[in-house]
């Protein structure tokens, strides 16, 4: 059986410079994270104790009892605001790869266990990788983040430098009670330091648990952004740009007030995250287990948090404002030029199409004469900067890009136009955009009306289901009974292409997708470099990772990776194939369409 010291030995790790010189100490607390002191990172990094900016580099950590060692990046940072105020000096760690048979910490609590402490460290005096063990017992508070502790023996080694980062263990038992923060300098014969107690440090250990349930695939990624965005105060967005990293999405969440006041409120909205985040019908069961643990174990009360973020959240969908923009392409009476117009809809809850209430057509800035292909980002962006300056519409706007067939496989996400300030605005990296089909509301329409409406009926009921379950694979080159009989074998509401629409078949195509009356399509409108002769299987594992959601949240997660892509590089680069740049997305929508022409011509 595992002996206590043994059990010790094995949390315990060296925080060291690149040349490995022993700074201070921290332990494990997960199979992957160390906690220690923000001082200890700042000196293992050859900066200054007292610096505040969180460091980029990557901190040694070698495992002296396990023979282990890794390079380990930071991932949590709390430094002491200044030298009288120093209530935290935290720091978490996250190793490239785990280490064998480390032991992660238990929290315990000196209050209720008792005073005698051990500690492990390194002083400067004794040899090379050499430590000694402290003990002695805790005394109390001293200020609203340290407490004292101090030698109780004559003889033995007292808690100094050396010892900083460092667990304070109960000498009866495996639980840590705090972390050595600071040693007192004024006379070495008192042998006083101080510790970070457990109360305090448990936020940051429940983060880094945190962080070592939540898996980072591309996939995990789009699952996080919806209960991410639930989770955003109104006004978030307006000073914190959106998260690109789990980090940066993780820290912000911490730093937003929890709208429900009960439980641990430094945790920020990490809790409510958590409880959205259950809800999602993507995440597999071992995952939702161990969010719903970590949930009991940080948050009380966590099962009613879960129920109290169900119900709101209908409700305020329902009051939210859907603003959409309609932007309708028609082939004018010149071969090769279009027509355009606009028409805005400030909430798609209140548009009476029958009545033409709700619907409002966008005045145009630009020349009103037919254009060419070309010039179409130019129309585009300048009824976006009207229904800005007109509506006050915001990043919630919706675009619908109605185009006749020979135009329905254009890059119309990528399209680009000067904006208010001289530089281009990119409409599919700042809005969802949706691709519509001009035919569906001319003669198609008038033929397929009942079909196409219970289809949509069906796709609404399936909202909630993972996307990739409710399309069925698709070709280019097949027909309207063929692609028919798919939707019918496999209980499907859209298709996604397992290939790229080839230019002589592209019109066959989605000729025939309107035959199926389907609501919905998704396309990659090339291959990635490289998969000229296995095009079907890498076509449908990029667009895996996007269907690997609800289907209602595809339109957001799709508008998420255009702008990764733009934000990663403006113009697509085919060493560096990044989905966002080419995925298509057809969303028909029987109740949002443009009136008919001559009525807008009356009135």
């Amino acid at each position: 059986m595992e002996s206590l010291r043994q059990m010790h030995e094995a949390a315990i790790v060296q925080i060291c410079k690149a040349d490995g010189k022993i700074i201070g100490v921290g332990f494990a607390v997960t199979e992957r994270h160390v906690l220690t002191c923000a001082h200890v990172v700042n000196a293992a990094l050859s900066r200054k104790k007292e610096d505040k900016a969180q460091p980029d580099g990557d901190v040694t950590v070698v495992f002296p009892f396990l023979n282990g060692n890794a390079t380990a990046k930071i991932v949590y940072w709390k430094p002491p605001q200044s030298a009288l105020i120093r209530e935290e000096d935290i720091a978490g760690l996250e190793l490239a790869a785990p280490i064998s048979h480390s032991k992660p910490v238990q929290l315990g609590c000196f209050r209720k266990e008792g005073p005698k402490f051990t500690a492990f460290g390194y002083p400067a005096d004794r040899p090379k990788d050499t430590g000694v063990w402290a003990d002695g017992e805790i005394k109390d508070r001293v200020s609203p983040g340290w407490v004292q502790i101090e030698g109780t023996s004559s003889q033995g080694r007292r808690v100094e430098q050396g010892f900083s980062g460092t667990a304070v263990w109960n000498q009866a038992k495996s639980t840590v009670l705090g972390m050595v923060v600071a040693e007192y300098t004024q006379d070495e014969a008192v042998k006083v330091a101080y510790m970070i107690p457990s109360e305090i440090l448990k936020n940051a250990i429940a983060y880094l648990q945190l962080r070592a349930i939540l898996t980072l695939t591309d996939a995990d990624w789009q699952i996080y952004l919806e209960p991410f965005r639930a989770c955003r105060p109104s006004d978030w967005s307006n000073s914190n740009p959106f998260p690109q990293t789990l980090d940066e999405l993780l820290r912000q969440l911490q730093d937003m007030s929890p709208e429900h006041q009960a439980g641990n409120s430094n945790l920020g909205r990490l809790p409510e995250f958590i409880a959205r985040l259950i809800l999602e019908p993507s995440l597999s069961e071992q995952q939702r287990d161990k969010l719903r643990h970590w949930g009991e174990a940080n948050y009380p009360n966590f099962q009613e948090l879960r129920e109290s973020v169900k119900k709101p959240q209908s409700v305020q969908e329902t009051k939210t404002s859907q603003p959409y923009l309609i932007f309708e392409v028609r082939p004018s009476q010149v071969p090769g030029l279009y027509n355009t117009r606009a028409f805005f809809i400030s909430n798609l809850e209140k548009l009476d199409l029958k009545n033409y209430q709700g619907i409002e057509q966008v005045p145009a800035t630009t020349a009103d004469a037919a254009c060419s292909s070309d010039d179409l980002p130019v129309h585009l962006v300048s009824y976006i900067q009207v229904c800005q300056e007109e509506y006050g519409v915001g990043e919630n706007l919706t675009i619908a890009v109605f185009l006749p067939l020979e135009l329905i496989h254009l890059d119309v996400d990528r399209w680009r136009a000067p904006g208010d300030f001289g530089d281009d605005m990119i409409p599919g990296s700042q809005f969802k955009l949706l691709i519509r089909s001009q035919e569906r509301i001319t003669q198609y329409k008038r033929r397929h009306t009942e079909q196409w409406s219970q289809r949509w009926q069906r796709l609404q009921q399936s909202l909630e289901q993972v996307a990739c379950q409710c399309l069925a694979v698709a070709k280019s080159g097949e027909p309207t009974p063929q692609l028919n009989a798919r939707l019918i074998a496999e209980n499907a509401v859209g298709f996604k292409l397992e290939e790229v629409p080839q230019e002589s078949a592209k019109k066959g195509f989605f000729v025939g997708l309107l035959g199926t009356a389907a609501p919905v399509a998704i396309w990659l409108r090339c291959a990635p470099k490289g998969t000229e002769n296995d095009a079907v299987e890498s076509i449908l594992d990029y667009l895996q990772p996007v269907l690997n959601c609800s289907l209602k949240r595809i339109p957001s997660d799709v508008l998420t990776r255009r702008a990764t892509a733009v934000a990663k590089a403006p113009e697509p680069n085919e060493q560096d194939f990044h989905i966002g740049y080419h995925i298509s997305l057809l969303w028909e929508d029987p109740n949002l369409m443009p009136p008919p022409e001559y009525t807008y011509r009356t009135q």
